[in-house]
């Protein structure tokens, strides 16, 4: 590589592969490589479960994490679990997120009649019984069963808890404030 960029420094080659064009299409070439073999491999295990989060990015655009839990017979029983990516989504309500999930169930060819199971967060829009997402994929395959998220189930028991208590509620509200006054300028952000 030292040898390759060398080249490139001198002008001795003038094909480098360096420019950002052909590292965006390596990118996504290899990626699209990679896709192919997670998609061969829930095939290959045939029943999955589905594991999905929503969460703006850094340019607050809402964006749902996809995951399938499979288990892999060969050469003994052991559960994988592949992220499929990021899908950008627009309205955050059970219609939408389903409809959302099953187009790219549909876009990867894996078919939804082999979930086997759900788990979500406890959102209404995810968890609800009659409109959320979980309630509307179970009318379309009753074999996909909703297991709600226990680490979510946890972390809402914590903040319940907290805010019972005058002297949490204080705290916390005293690290909010400590760390919007560090985030705001840089050379403060440097300090901690």
């Amino acid at each position: 590589m030292e040898n390759h960029l060398s080249r490139v420094k001198d002008k001795s080659t003038r094909t480098h592969y360096l420019g950002q064009q052909i590292q965006n299409e390596l990118i996504q070439l290899i990626s699209d490589k990679i896709l192919k073999t997670i998609v061969s491999n829930i095939h290959q295990a045939k029943y999955y479960s589905i594991i999905l989060d929503c969460t703006p990015d850094t340019s607050h655009k809402e964006q749902m994490s996809v995951i399938l839990r499979t288990v892999a017979l060969e050469p003994k029983p052991e559960v994988k679990e592949y992220f499929l990516g990021y899908v950008e989504v627009f309205e955050t309500t059970g219609l939408n997120l389903s409809n959302v999930i099953l187009d790219k169930l549909k876009e990867l060819q894996i078919p939804f009649e082999n979930c086997r199971g759900q788990a979500y967060d406890n959102g209404a829009n995810m968890k609800g019984k009659s409109q959320g997402v979980q309630a509307r994929l179970l009318t379309q395959n009753p074999r996909a069963l909703f297991v709600p998220c226990g680490a979510h189930s946890m972390n809402l028991v914590i903040a319940d808890a907290a805010k019972a208590s005058k002297d949490a509620v204080g705290y916390f509200g005293y690290v909010q404030k400590l760390f919007t006054f560090f985030s705001g300028a840089t050379q403060r952000w440097n300090i901690c």
